[in-house]
């Protein structure tokens, strides 16, 4: 009986281990806002700003800190404009304002589907667009660091 008992114990244990791993994944997926986007990704915790901690991988106890996320990819010559618009379009992204330096066009947006934002000079911004000729990088609320 008592051998029973714990076999009973440890399959309820290995059972909710096993939830508790399913629900890790689904949430860190969940927080990739940029999913279908292959690249560098940088996830960005407990604070929305340059002053928030930065991390490539997430674990388990980092989900609740995640206050914004960016990807950086290579894109083909000529293209970064069209796919910048296909961003937005898929987001839902309206245009704020645009930004040239360097070298490096900058577009930042706001969509009603996320939550976060910040605000850059009294506007609402919560989608950053970064290109040149042949990187690509989008950010939420905005990329943090050098393009």
């Amino acid at each position: 009986m008592f051998l029973y008992g714990c076999k009973r114990f440890f399959a309820l244990v290995l059972s909710c281990l096993i939830a508790l791993c399913v629900f890790a994944v689904a949430r860190v997926s969940a927080f990739c806002k940029f999913s279908a986007y292959e690249g560098t990704r940088t996830f960005y915790l407990y604070s929305a700003s340059s002053q928030g901690a930065q991390t490539q991988t997430l674990s388990f106890w980092d989900m609740n800190a995640v206050r914004g996320e960016s990807v950086r990819f290579a894109c083909e010559k000529g293209l970064a404009q069209t796919l910048a618009t296909d961003i937005m379009e898929r987001y839902g992204a309206t245009l704020r304002f645009t930004e040239r330096a360097d070298g490096t066009q900058s577009v930042y947006a706001y969509t009603e589907k996320w939550q976060d934002s910040v605000m850059i000079n009294g506007v609402k911004v919560n989608l950053h667009i970064a290109f040149s000729e042949t990187e690509f990088a989008i950010g939420s609320p905005i990329i943090f660091g050098g393009f």
